[in-house]
């Protein structure tokens, strides 16, 4: 099973084992120094890729903030990040993407510190959870996913063009091409939704929104800036991010099915590392700002691939102007875009 299942889902996939294939032009072990450079990384947890990619930018000089809810776990994610890198200059700050009145509370922090930002990573996310709200009102995953980190780029973005040139990750998932088969309505995202809620077309929503976000902002701040946004899909990795999927999996079909789940999806899930390489050459290779690269989406490992088909204009257009209204009293009052 173990040998079998990982071709068989490649093939069935478009080629999945690809993934696992560096390319030529980027290995996170020839990442070139990171000092002086300051990142934030939102989503820390360790067994996640946000971890992994706030290790490896400390492993290169870089000052890192560890942007998350949990202060318990973000503070075990800097103790560890120091036992494998003593002079490793990190540190946790709580973020809680869910409440703008957080976001707007951390933003207004980390500019107290006088710090610049050259790599923002937009990484924490919700996956497939049954339907809440955000304490703004808003269906968890669009909230968190989207909104939230769409409300920390623009309260930054005047610290990211002070410390030019700088990245934007907009981290998104395969689930962005979800509602290319189950429809897109962007609109839906509040408590009378709840009758018409999917948890998995909610999350494929979220993270096409992560995608619309990332392609618009970059259109917006123009070719000349130097500002560079671009999104990707991390690949398929073993993190807890799917526990509400096994949670559902365990408690409609059984134990021996949740067994089954495992034993198929296990073999072809990436290590957490792998799911950091695409992230980590979108902030911190050269060739971003070499090839001018902006705007562009990527999948593993490093390799730039044709978004959504919904990946229009127009779309890119109507949830920017959604999103600004929802936001809008948290917004910079001089911001222009």
């Amino acid at each position: 099973m173990a040998v079998a299942a990982p071709f068989g889902f490649s093939l069935l996939f478009d080629g999945w084992m690809r993934d696992y294939v560096p390319p030529p032009h980027w290995q996170v072990d020839a990442m070139p120094s990171l000092e002086g450079k300051v990142a934030i990384v939102t989503g820390p947890t360790i067994g996640g890729i946000g971890y992994e990619t706030g290790l490896e930018m400390a492993k290169q000089g870089a000052k890192v903030i560890l942007a998350g809810r949990s202060l318990s776990k973000g503070n075990l994610a800097v103790s560890s990040i120091r036992a494998a890198v003593p002079a490793a200059k990190v540190e946790f700050m709580e973020l809680d993407l869910g409440s703008m009145k957080s976001v707007a509370a951390f933003t207004d922090a980390y500019k107290s510190k006088g710090l610049p930002l050259h790599m923002l990573v937009l990484n924490a996310g919700i996956m497939a959870n049954p339907f809440e709200l955000t304490t703004d009102g808003l269906e968890s995953q669009f909230g968190t996913n989207h909104i939230g980190h769409f409300l920390l780029t623009l309260r930054l973005l005047d610290v990211l063009k002070q410390s030019e040139p700088s990245r934007i990750v907009s981290v998104s998932s395969a689930a962005s091409f979800m509602p290319e088969m189950l429809g897109l309505n962007m609109t839906d995202v509040y408590a009378d939704g709840e009758s018409r809620y999917g948890r998995f077309w909610s999350y494929g929503r979220s993270k096409l929104a992560n995608v619309l976000f990332a392609t618009e902002l970059s259109k917006r701040l123009g070719s000349s800036s130097k500002v560079y946004v671009n999104s990707c899909h991390p690949g398929g990795i073993k993190t807890n991010l799917g526990i509400h999927l096994k949670a559902l999996i365990a408690g409609e079909y059984g134990h021996f099915a949740f067994q089954m789940f495992e034993q198929l999806f296990h073999p072809v899930m990436m290590p957490t590392a792998m799911g950091a390489v695409t992230q980590l050459y979108l902030a911190a290779s050269p060739e971003i700002e070499q090839k001018d690269i902006r705007g562009r989406y990527f999948h593993p490992q490093a390799r730039e691939i044709v978004p959504s088909v919904l990946q229009t204009e127009e779309n890119q257009r109507q949830l920017w102007e959604q999103s600004i209204e929802i936001t809008k009293a948290y917004l910079p009052k001089d911001l222009t875009l």
